[in-house]
């Protein structure tokens, strides 16, 4: 069963928590500002003007999609704060291929893939067999798809609520800010399932003409364990 995006990864504690704390609570009071001005009805994103209307549009037309990133989860329980370091390669047909920390998941539009380095197992199941939604990684190519904008500060800052109910554990909410200079979309935040704050960093973002087959491919130790379905 692959994990996703949205799922709590072991990683290292990263040795900045202060620093991050304090973004942190920038970005729950914007968060919370967000839900108050539902509440007073701001304007859904409609302009073609407006930044995050062209991102969508430039990440759900793109042939080939990569990404570097960083996943930041932070719990008030454990009062810890896990970094990985995360890449993403998306086709425009379907197929991507992740890294997170040093777990892989993959799908070629026939089978999906879930490395554990951890436990040195790679899960191979059919598309059509897989639960999960195999295709729940490929949220940020279906932003407009999946969810409703609302600006909360132009070219800047979005309010993203689910249109209907989403697959995995692909969040209901999340808060977005983007870099209308670049025209790129930098930063995700939400909680998870286990009311844990999660934050998507994105560091590179680049749309390429096309991605190639072999692109997709894990590359595994012989020792792995293999389990299919």
């Amino acid at each position: 069963m692959p994990y996703s995006l949205f799922r709590k990864q072991q990683g290292p504690v990263n040795n900045r928590t202060e620093s991050f704390f304090t973004r942190i609570r920038n970005m729950v009071a914007k968060t919370l500002v967000a839900f108050a001005a539902l509440l007073i009805g701001l304007a859904p994103v409609q302009a073609e003007t407006d930044a995050f209307v062209r991102i969508k549009s430039q990440l759900s037309e793109a042939p080939c999609l990569s990404i570097k990133f960083y996943s930041i989860i932070v719990s008030e329980v454990f009062e810890t704060t896990d970094t990985l370091v995360g890449t993403a390669l998306f086709s425009k047909d379907g197929k991507y291929l992740i890294s997170i920390g040093e777990d892989l998941y993959l799908n070629n539009l026939e089978t999906v893939w879930s490395y554990s380095r951890e436990n040195n197992q790679v899960v191979i199941e059919k598309v059509a067999l897989n639960t999960d939604g195999a295709d729940q990684f490929l949220f940020i190519t279906r932003l407009d798809e999946l969810y409703n904008s609302t600006i909360l500060s132009p070219d800047s800052l979005y309010l993203l609520t689910a249109r209907g109910e989403l697959e995995g554990d692909i969040p209901d909410s999340m808060t977005v800010i983007v870099d209308a200079g670049r025209d790129e979309l930098i930063e995700m935040i939400y909680y998870d399932l286990n009311e844990e704050l999660n934050r998507i960093v994105l560091l590179e973002t680049e749309i390429r003409k096309a991605c190639a087959d072999t692109e997709f491919q894990m590359k595994l130790p012989d020792s792995v364990d293999v389990v299919r379905f």
